[in-house]
């Protein structure tokens, strides 16, 4: 319980925070013109397009090495030879 309160906390101090420095703007402002928050420099479009295709390709790689590949393990397996049984002499 005291975990939970403490998350809780913890996490509406941090939107109360980037409420007052109006997080939610800058992201939309970066996102939809390119402008960089805290500065007056702007990217432009094919700068834009190049970060935002190398951002997802990245989360996409990161969730795909997550998924374990069932088919690669199972020829694995395929290609072990099989076990000897040696019989006594």
């Amino acid at each position: 319980m005291k975990k939970t309160i403490t998350i809780l906390l913890i996490v509406a101090s941090l939107l109360i925070i980037l409420d007052s420095i109006h997080f939610g703007d800058a992201l939309i402002m970066f996102l939809f013109a390119g402008i960089i928050p805290g500065t007056n420099l702007q990217l432009n479009p094919e700068q834009t397009f190049g970060l935002f295709t190398i951002s997802i390709s990245l989360i996409v790689v990161y969730f795909k090495s997550k998924t374990p590949n069932k088919t690669h393990s199972i020829k694995i397996k395929q290609n072990q030879p099989k076990t000897r049984h040696l019989s006594h002499v």
